[in-house]
């Protein structure tokens, strides 16, 4: 899934979520979601995104995070295919 996003919202919403998954913050200890406390994983341009990629079950969360309705889309190519693109550009 891919949700277009505002100027800094990348940010925002990634802060959130690594706020969330601080295992010093107890206060989110009963999110079954939050079991590995796993922060989240960015690359590219945080500031000036204007799209992120993500799994279904986390557009909820994401729009929680902006407290905002998202236009979430279905992505034109699989994880599979991203995944090993990033790949082969990072080895080449």
């Amino acid at each position: 899934m891919v949700a277009q996003l505002r100027p800094g919202e990348l940010a925002a919403a990634a802060d959130a979520c690594r706020h969330t998954a601080d295992p010093r913050n107890a206060a989110t200890d009963h999110l079954w979601w939050n079991w590995c406390r796993m922060p989240p994983g960015l690359s590219g341009d945080r500031r000036g995104a204007s799209t992120v990629a993500v799994l279904p079950a986390v557009a909820e969360h994401l729009a929680q995070w902006l407290h905002r309705d998202l236009d979430v889309q279905p992505a034109n190519r699989s994880a599979r295919a991203a995944l090993a693109s990033a790949l082969a550009a990072a080895t080449a």
